[in-house]
């Protein structure tokens, strides 16, 4: 498991967000039944390939993000942050995007999320299994 650096977009400006253990905010949102989560109750990542990531939220939930294309780094990057729209609620892949350290001081990469899916921990494993 890696680090994670939360990063907000509200209203034009940048917040960092510290990450926290507590699985805080984490709800089902609004009457469609989609699973969210908070962006700053995320605890850590590990890439499955160059295009998912598995994201470590509190203590017991894990969510697949689902990259559009290839994020260059990502499963040699150390830590990560998330980028989000609106507010600090992940409900959907076009309310996030990941940003990858580029390599050497170059600038980082941002690479948009086009699809998230909450995984049970069997699935979550089995998904870490196919990691190439």
């Amino acid at each position: 498991m890696r680090a994670i650096a939360g990063i907000t977009i509200a209203m034009g400006a940048a917040l960092v967000g510290s990450c926290s253990t507590a699985e805080q905010g984490s709800a089902t949102a609004g009457t469609n039944g989609r699973q969210c989560f908070y962006v700053n109750s995320v605890n850590g990542f590990n890439a499955v390939n160059d295009t998912t990531v598995i994201v470590d939220v509190g203590a017991n939930r894990s969510f697949a993000l689902d990259i559009a294309g290839a994020c260059p780094n990502l499963d040699w990057s150390q830590k990560i942050g998330i980028r989000t729209t609106g507010n600090s609620f992940v409900c959907s892949g076009f309310d996030a995007e990941l940003v990858v350290p580029g390599v050497a001081g170059s600038a980082p990469w941002t690479c948009p999320v086009n699809h998230i899916r909450e995984l049970s921990p069997e699935e979550a494993k089995a998904l870490l299994a196919t990691k190439r």
